[in-house]
């Protein structure tokens, strides 16, 4: 079994008019671990509007935990877009436990030597 775990790796933030330390910028992370501990990442920048800002529910820098981050990341990205990212990183995995060989020029099989 695969285990998906999301982290937020960096957070850029802006002071507004009425408000400071807004988040602009989120950079994320998801691992994909397999049962044989091989492992493979997904990372991505994300941008949040500051128009989309609910200054009545404004979640303050000191405040927000990655666990609120990553939530607000989830609500964002379609969930057609997180079963691809999903199943891009189990196909990695699974060139990591049977990787392929690659042959290049000068141990190509027409080659000389």
């Amino acid at each position: 079994m695969t285990t998906y775990t999301w982290s937020v790796t960096d957070i850029e933030t802006k002071n507004t008019e009425s408000l400071n330390d807004v988040i602009m910028f989120v950079s994320w992370r998801i691992t994909a671990t397999a049962d044989n501990g091989n492992s493979v990442y997904y990372e991505d920048k994300f941008p949040f509007d500051p128009l989309d800002i609910d200054s009545d529910n404004f979640i303050s820098l000191s405040e927000v935990t990655e666990e609120i981050i990553i939530e607000w990341l989830k609500a964002r990205i379609y969930s057609t877009y997180e079963n691809e990212m999903y199943a891009d990183l189990t196909t990695q995995l699974a060139n990591l436990a049977d990787p392929l060989v690659k042959h290049t020029s000068g141990s190509l099989p027409w080659e000389t030597a």
